[in-house]
């Protein structure tokens, strides 16, 4: 099952838009006409916008899965590692993590200035703070 229909197995009122995007009932508000935007990107990565200002972090919250619900991310192989690797390995799992969702919030200011929808203040403070995080987490695992 793709992360997309994992989301909207869980959301009311899923329309398809066109293949690969969807409305739905935003589950973080008490919403009456769909206002949740949900597409699929090539990379089987899911954005999501709450066109009545829920945070992607409650949406997905108010559905019971975390943010990395939003990727398609493999079972790890289970292979027998030392500790001194498997520390690291944690670190670089901390780091992948936060460039994934830094990467997220990103793209969802990306697809947003494409379909003419202006930047607020509090979006470019999230952006700038995402960037921050993915330095901060090239620096941890170069």
């Amino acid at each position: 099952m793709s992360p997309a229909q994992r989301i909207l197995a869980l959301l009311e009122g899923v329309e398809e838009k066109r293949p690969g995007q969807w409305v739905a009932k935003c589950p973080a508000h008490d919403d009456r006409n769909p206002s949740l935007s949900i597409k699929e990107t090539d990379a089987l990565t899911v954005l999501i916008k709450c066109w009545a200002g829920c945070d992607v972090a409650d949406v997905m919250e108010a559905v019971g899965l975390s943010l990395s619900a939003l990727f398609d991310n493999p079972p790890p192989e289970r292979t027998p590692i030392s500790a001194f690797a498997r520390s690291h390995s944690h670190a670089a799992t901390a780091a992948l993590k936060s460039i994934c969702e830094s990467a997220l919030i990103i793209a969802i200011a990306g697809e947003n200035l494409g379909a003419g929808i202006p930047l607020t203040e509090e979006d470019r403070n999230s952006i700038c703070l995402a960037v921050e995080k993915i330095q901060l987490a090239r620096s941890l695992i170069v």
